[in-house]
């Protein structure tokens, strides 16, 4: 593991929010797959690069979880 490594994942995150919204309980079971992402490849030479489809399909999965996300705030706190 790098030592750039999250301390603390999305997905723990969301799973703080579901006593307030249990809607984000869908959202922070997605997000588990996205915290490597955060970290892994932020820096040169620590990892090898994603290969496209790994990329594509992360980043769709990350569009997923914004998207769910987005739905469970009031529209005045969207962007």
């Amino acid at each position: 593991m790098s030592r750039f490594a999250s301390r603390i994942t999305l997905k723990r995150w969301l799973r703080l929010t579901l006593p307030f919204d249990a809607t984000l309980q869908l959202p922070a079971d997605r997000a588990g797959g996205l915290t490597g992402y955060a970290w892994k490849f932020r820096y040169p030479g620590e990892a090898e690069e994603p290969r496209l489809p790994e990329a594509e399909a992360a980043l769709a999965l990350d569009r997923k979880v914004y998207e769910e996300i987005l739905a469970c705030l009031p529209a005045q706190a969207r962007p």
